[in-house]
Formats: C-alpha cells, structure tokens, sequence
C-alpha cells in the first residue's frame, strides 16, 4: 500500500485582497505540491472578511483582523506583531493536523509560534525566512532596550534550531544566521524562482488560471492596466518600481529622480505597481507635486500579469543601507522573469546587488546619490549597445531560476525533512 504523501500547512500574514508577491509565491508551492498529490492548507489574514476556500486537495484558511495589525504597523510595535502572532497561532491551532508546518517572516517573531504550534500538533516544522527579526526591528525604526532584543534575537534563533529546516533566498542571509547561532547543517539555500505567469507559455498560462480560482479570485483585467499599453508610437521609456513601499525599501529617491528628469526627459516614464494604502497615499503626493511622469497602477490579474510588466523598459528597486544580509524583497525575481536591466539602489553587500554586479545585469547607485541614479537612466535610455547587454545577462540568468527546478528543490526538502535527513 502507498504511503500517503505529507500534508502541509503554510502560515502567513499576507492580505489576499492586496494580492501580494509573496502570496502569489505561496500559492505557487502550494500548487506544485497539490499536483503531486499533497493535502495543502493556507492560513492567512485580512483585515476585509474572513473566508474559507476549496478546491480539491487545496483549502486557504483567511482571518478578518483589525487594521491595526496590517504588515506595515506590525513592524513598528511589538506588541501588535505580538498580538498578529497570537491570532494567526489560535487559527492554526483549529486547523486538523498536518506532516509539515511552513512558517513565513511575517508577522515578525511567528516562528517562534509556529514552533509551538509544530510541537502540540506533532508536526515537522519548515521555516522560510525572507527577513531577519529582530535583527532587521531597528531599520524599522523599533527601538529595543539591549537585554529585551537579545532576549527576542535568542528565542527566534533556538526556534530556528528546533525546526526541521530553514530556507532562505540568499547567501549573505544565511552566512549572516550562521554568525548569529544558526546551524548550517539545518539550513537550504532556495532562490526564488521566476513567477509562472510571467514565465509560462499562453497555454500553461490558462492551465495555471484554471488552478488558481481555489481562492479568492484573480481580477478580471481593470481599465487602469490598459493605459499602461496604450503607447501608440512606441516613444515612452518606462522604470517600474513593483514590491513593498516602507521605510526598509524607500521609494524616495526614485521619487526624487523622477522630479530631476520630468523636464528634461519627459518621454521617461516611472511606474509604480502594487496595491494598498502606501500605493494610495503615494499617488496623493504625487497628485500633489505635480509629477504627471509617475503613474500608479494595481497589480494586475494573471492574465495581463506579462503583457503588463514586459512593457517596462528598466526595473528600479531600492533598499535601505545595512540591512543588505537581512532581507531579500521577492519582486526581484519579476525583473528577472521579464529580463529587464535592474537598477538598484541600496548596498553593495546584498544578495541582489550581488547578483546584478557579477552577471552584468544592471548597475548600483547608493542610496542618497540621486544624481548617479538619473546618469544610469539616461544611460540605459540613450545607449541600446548598453541596454541590450543587460537584457541579454538578464534573459542567460533567468534559466537558472525555472519554477519547475525550484520546486524540485522544495520537494526534495520536504522529504528529507519528514525522513530526518536534514
């Protein structure tokens, strides 16, 4: 008789509603292990309505909470990350038993629930660590008293020791665990990988929509994406900014550049992609300013998720000084999967600029130097040789990076972690 496959649940903060990146990542695990014939749960929050869908092997579990315990507010209070972790654990605790607990960086600190939860639930426990608390609370501007953040920083780490692996996305984050108590015999380096609905065929990209409507549903494709596409004579050079907006990825200097060039080049376009209320008071201030070369779009549905990212001529990320070992923003792999030149602003020690400066795929500008980041524009806008280099590393450094091998990855990982090989 087959031994049934593990059962997983994945545990996160992610607010379906906002349609996140790193929901959609989730649920991109979860489908490739349902295909394999796995019983998966998401368990996840919103601060809209509770719901509970369905489809075959597959159920997404969503918590109404108060919007005082949005991600964004969470960072800044211990108390409401604390009061997140609480709410999400009760959840996870009505759920039925699982092989495997998967917890996420956020909320902050609720790995160390999910180790407790593991333990009353006899599960085995997988932590995917995509930023570092408490380490990374101080860039947040959470300041602790010494004693009480080592007090937090050794109950994460022993929580991490106890689980039966932790994935991170990057190098320098597992090196900077290790230095800080980590065992790295108990951890698995995994890059993201390129999202499927960006990286798929048109056919598996209807296959992949059949999939996903377990959940709450993907939006039909809005007014507000069209424009974007509506560039009859082709003379608009466009920057995307896609991800989080908060005080770790600053957005300001694109801001800044942004008012530099609106004169002097106003065929240059910056766009700004994403959903919530950081998206909203942005374009505000934008309204505000005056600065009618920087648009604001919502993340679009799976459908016109490629034809909409693929209009961009460059992406532009950006990350805050000394936190370059401490987190890794997912909508990296975006610019990859559409393989455009990245700009990044942010430190030369971090995984991404890593990545960009050893395969040629972009250039670096330091947070603050605004008048390097707009010379790197106008480079790529004036010199196609410079250009189509980039996109070219780009487009080579893509392979490495398939859904299907990444999940072969994950797979491998889940059974070493249920047969004690890790």
């Amino acid at each position: 008789m087959l031994r049934p496959k593990p059962s997983l649940l994945f545990i996160c903060a992610e607010d379906p509603k906002q349609d996140s990146a790193l929901l959609r990542r989730v649920k991109d695990l979860a489908r490739g292990f349902v295909r394999e014939g796995h019983l998966v749960t998401i368990v996840t929050t919103s601060i809209s309505e509770s719901s509970i869908q369905r489809r075959g092997n597959l159920k997404m579990i969503t918590v109404k909470v108060p919007v005082k315990l949005t991600t964004k507010r969470v960072h800044k209070s211990l108390r409401l990350s604390l009061s997140l972790s609480w709410t999400l654990f009760r959840q996870a605790m009505k759920v039925p038993q699982h092989d495997i607990v998967v917890s996420l960086s956020e909320p902050p600190l609720f790995v160390v629930a999910a180790r407790m939860l593991a333990s009353f639930k006899k599960s085995k426990h997988i932590h995917w660590c995509r930023t570092i608390y408490p380490d990374i609370y101080p860039y947040h501007g959470l300041k602790l008293p010494d004693w009480l953040f080592k007090f937090i920083q050794v109950r994460v780490r022993k929580a991490m020791k106890s689980a039966g692996s932790v994935v991170t996305p990057g190098k320098l984050m597992s090196r900077h665990l290790a230095h800080t108590g980590m065992e790295t015999r108990k951890m698995r380096l995994i890059y993201d990988w390129l999202p499927p609905e960006l990286s798929v065929s048109d056919e598996k990209l209807e296959k992949l929509i059949r999939e996903s409507s377990y959940d709450i549903p993907y939006r039909e494709p809005q007014q507000l994406e069209k424009p974007l596409r509506q560039d009859q004579y082709g003379q608009k050079f466009r920057i995307v900014y896609t991800g989080r907006m908060e005080d770790i990825y600053p957005v300001q200097p694109v801001i800044e550049v942004a008012r530099i060039l609106k004169d002097s080049n106003p065929e240059i376009e910056f766009v700004f992609i994403g959903n919530g209320p950081e998206y909203e008071q942005m374009a505000r201030e934008r309204a505000e300013s005056g600065l009618d070369n920087i648009r604001f779009l919502p993340m679009p549905s799976m459908m016109t998720a490629k034809s909409t990212f693929e209009n961009a001529d460059l992406y532009i990320m950006s990350m805050k000084d000394g936190i370059g070992d401490l987190a890794i923003p997912i909508s990296f792999a975006t610019a990859v999967a559409v393989h455009r030149p990245v700009l990044f602003i942010g430190p030369r020690q971090s995984d991404i600029a890593r990545f960009i400066e050893m395969n040629k795929m972009g250039a670096i500008a330091s947070q603050g130097d605004v008048n390097r980041l707009a010379s790197l524009i106008l480079q790529y806008r004036n010199d196609a040789e410079a250009w189509f280099s980039a996109h070219e590393a780009v487009q080579k450094h893509a392979g490495d990076r398939a859904y299907d091998a990444t999940m072969k990855e994950w797979k491998k990982l889940v059974a070493d972690v249920v047969t004690n090989r890790v």
